[in-house]
């Protein structure tokens, strides 16, 4: 009974020194049970390794925002408009040749007309004037220009073109007309009725085409001579203001 006594003595004298260390010890001990006891209890998160095939899909695309399309062409087709775009945006712009003034044919095509044949000129063009006809005796506009020169001269075509026309005419006996690239027809009457063209043929400037025969009944009375016109259109125009050399300038042909 002694022996319980002196070990109860001293299990109150080892509380009493301490007691303080020993409180602080269930304490912390009953803490760290607690949180063991809350961990087992917590439910545990799967790796995503272990997701079902079903969830892992949605897992996937649940963050991705849904694509909207704002235009029904294929983005390279967009993207190559879009560079055409700004390629046509960026380059100036060229004025339409539609815009500008077209040139008249005698603008846009230079001949360089030469005399027929080379001789003085008996009767000149008399424009919108009247003049008095030595055959017909009566008054009337002279279209051409009468050169004179011998039975059988040489006819030349004034310029380069296409035979347009070879007839004769009742009034103005045997007549050429050629076609010029500006537009223009020269016509050649009161010539034989041998010519060396026909209608269609390609002529060149200076190339032989008739003879002078006094055919024209229109000018009966005048001395030998060609009778010499051109049109333009279906405007006469003054011969001596066509041709380029004078007609009897040493240039021209003879």
């Amino acid at each position: 009974m002694k022996i319980i006594n002196t070990n109860r003595g001293n299990l109150k004298s080892f509380f009493k020194k301490n007691g303080a260390y020993f409180v602080l010890a269930l304490v912390i001990v009953a803490s760290c049970v607690t949180v063991y006891i809350g961990g087992m209890n917590k439910p545990q998160n799967e790796p995503i390794a272990n997701l079902s095939s079903k969830e892992e899909s949605n897992w996937n695309t649940s963050s991705k925002k849904p694509i909207t399309q704002t235009n029904t062409q294929p983005s390279s087709q967009v993207s190559s408009a879009q560079s055409s775009s700004q390629q046509s945006q960026s380059k100036p712009q060229n004025v339409s040749s539609s815009s500008q003034k077209p040139q008249s044919s005698v603008e846009s095509q230079k001949i360089l007309y030469i005399s027929p044949v080379n001789g003085e000129i008996l009767n000149k063009f008399s424009n919108d004037k009247p003049v008095k006809s030595k055959t017909m005796g009566d008054w009337r506009l002279h279209t051409g220009i009468d050169i004179a020169c011998d039975k059988g001269t040489s006819v030349k075509a004034s310029g380069k073109g296409t035979v347009k026309n070879v007839y004769t005419d009742d009034m103005w006996g045997t007549t050429i007309e050629i076609s010029h690239e500006d537009g223009r027809t020269t016509i050649y009457s009161s010539l034989g009725d041998k010519t060396f063209v026909k209608k269609g043929d390609s002529v060149e400037s200076g190339q032989m085409i008739g003879t002078v025969e006094n055919s024209a009944q229109i000018e009966l009375s005048e001395e030998m001579h060609l009778h010499f016109a051109v049109k333009n259109g279906d405007k006469y125009e003054d011969p001596q203001k066509v041709i380029t050399y004078p007609i009897n300038s040493s240039s021209a042909l003879s």
